[in-house]
């Protein structure tokens, strides 16, 4: 009998199958499919050894091949139901038009991770209003569906808010190209229901982390840990969930780590440079966890995290067994690093260059902050030169 081949590494769509072949040994098959499966969905078999960099390399080219199949299917798909419904005027079509647009303000022109997610929003808006006609959708109703939303998160704190004011976003973002002057969908006298909804409300954002609240954190999760890891990664290199994930050995020349960052402005990638912290090093070298694509951080299965998403809800739990509020998000840290150096003094140019902003008014405000806290401190300690006496009657 032969031995069962056992992958270390954890994959997403890898699946096996043992049988016996015609020598009646035991033998597994490894193969490549896409989950949740479609139906006509095909799979592909891997042949390179399990743990391997080929095997690696031969897992991203199938997985690579299956969504392109799959997406020439949806492409297929939607071009037959524009063909029959194209001029029926529901949120369901528009949404199906939406999908299938490459012009500009298309939705085939944004990113694939920001794809996803709005077909997550809007799948979810279209399942609940797909029979109404877009063209008569007014403010109130957009208040109505922002206020759904809000209530579906699990709180109505910064959260709830986001929740709100993203979907609000994405409706504008499919009705503004509905309304452009090529796509000749918007009736005569069409007004845009998001025109003059008020969909940003006062919040202080993400919480900045306290040094006590990171203390508190680094204490429960020892050196050796990869919640240690992930901590000093966010506080040493101030990079968004999405971005951290990326960190790799294989970037680093003379502990000098790059990172390409791909939340900037037009959508272009810029690369960014910090130097791995004596530490961080330490905190590498002690890690219990390592994976394949040799990046820093990754889950118990020695596999990269698939998103800036789940990195963020793997952070979450983290922060919870901590005894951590859960307002305590990984944003959050890269606001207490930015206030940090706002109140040491960097410079706006200098803090645009470190966190990657694209124009200096994002580090003006941590910087008027700064400033504002200590004009407030020095007013304080000019009131008690002065001595105030006061005359008994």
């Amino acid at each position: 009998m032969g031995q069962v081949v056992k992958i270390d590494t954890k994959f997403r769509y890898i699946k096996t199958k043992q049988t016996k072949n015609r020598k009646g040994e035991l033998v597994v098959y490894i193969y490549v499919q896409l989950t949740p499966r479609r139906a006509g969905d095909p799979s592909i078999r891997l042949v390179e050894p399990p743990g391997s960099p080929e095997f690696v390399l031969e897992y991203d080219r199938a997985v690579e091949e299956l969504k392109a199949y799959r997406q020439q299917g949806w492409d297929q798909e939607i071009e037959e139901v524009n063909h029959r419904h194209r001029h029926t005027g529901t949120v369901a079509d528009l949404w199906l038009l939406y999908k299938a647009s490459h012009n500009k303000g298309g939705f085939q022109r944004l990113k694939p991770s920001t794809q996803r997610q709005k077909e997550r929003r809007l799948g979810a808006f279209v399942k609940a209003y797909g029979s109404y006609r877009w063209a008569k959708l007014e403010s109130n109703h957009i208040a109505e569906i922002r206020d759904k939303a809000r209530r579906r998160a699990k709180s109505a704190s910064t959260s709830g808010i986001e929740a709100g004011n993203t979907i609000v976003k994405d409706i504008a973002a499919m009705l503004s190209w509905a309304n452009r002057p090529e796509q000749n969908l918007t009736p005569k006298g069409w007004r845009h229901p998001c025109a003059n909804l008020k969909i940003v409300e006062e919040t202080d954002g993400h919480h900045a982390w306290s040094e006590s609240e990171i203390e508190q954190f680094l204490d429960y999760w020892q050196v050796g840990t990869m919640q240690h890891t992930a901590m000093l990664c966010l506080w040493t290199t101030g990079l968004r969930a999405s971005d951290v994930i990326k960190l790799s050995e294989t970037e680093v020349t003379d502990e000098v780590v790059q990172c390409a960052i791909t939340k900037t402005k037009r959508g272009k990638n810029k690369y960014l440079k910090f130097k791995v912290e004596p530490e961080l090093r330490a905190a590498l070298d002690a890690s219990k966890v390592t994976n394949i694509r040799q990046t820093f951080l990754g889950t118990a299965y020695g596999q990269p995290f698939s998103s800036g998403k789940s990195f963020s809800n793997w952070f979450g739990k983290a922060v919870r067994k901590a005894g951590l509020p859960s307002c305590c998000t990984p944003h959050g840290v890269r606001k207490a690093l930015a206030q940090k150096m706002a109140n040491c003094g960097v410079t706006a140019p200098e803090m645009c260059t470190f966190f990657g902003w694209a124009n200096l008014r994002e580090a003006q405000t941590y910087i008027d902050m700064a400033e504002s806290e200590q004009r407030s401190f020095s007013a304080r300690e000019k009131l008690k030169v002065t001595k105030i006496t006061v005359s008994s009657a």
